[in-house]
């Protein structure tokens, strides 16, 4: 965790919009951002945004909450099972995105920090958090992002044409 906030405090300091932490499903990328999350509000940071954390059973993952990391309030996001929106193996719960995304535009709105746990492929096709993530890069806020690596690149060239990133590699 310490090298996550030295980090986030190089990036922040440098004048960049934000810090990616990507590493593989199951890396610990939304443990570190919960963990980041929690130390900066001790120091009365206004931290908010959401982070998915995984539903797992018998050894595998069956879905994932979405976390309204100010309140820590959660929300079914998707299983594996219907009802829901299908993409990929999940079936995504429209009042779960919608929640998230008003917790991304309120963020936009008034924190200091923001957590987008995660950007992924759903978002990369202009779905799930992606109307939340479009005002977050907009807001004046520092943008704490999750992004698996192979998206990285994609990401960079969609979102980031005016976006400084730092990225840190998280291992388990």
């Amino acid at each position: 965790m310490d090298e996550v906030a030295q980090a986030f405090e190089r990036a922040r300091k440098s004048g960049k919009q934000g810090l990616i932490i990507t590493g593989p499903i199951g890396s610990g990328k939304t443990s570190v951002v919960l963990a980041l999350s929690a130390a900066l509000r001790t120091q009365g940071v206004l931290v908010d945004g959401v982070a998915s954390p995984r539903i797992v059973e018998n050894g595998q993952t069956v879905g994932y909450r979405v976390r309204d990391v100010r309140t820590g309030q959660e929300h079914p996001l998707c299983s594996l099972h219907p009802p829901g929106l299908r993409f990929r193996r999940f079936y995504f719960s429209p009042a779960g995105l919608a929640a998230a995304n008003a917790i991304l535009a309120r963020a936009a709105a008034q924190a200091e920090v923001i957590v987008v746990d995660e950007v992924g492929p759903l978002e990369l096709s202009g779905q799930g958090f992606a109307p939340g993530l479009a005002r977050c890069l907009t807001a004046r806020a520092f943008l704490v992002l999750t992004v698996r690596p192979h998206l990285v690149p994609e990401f960079l060239a969609r979102f980031a044409q005016d976006f400084a990133v730092f990225s840190l590699e998280v291992q388990k």
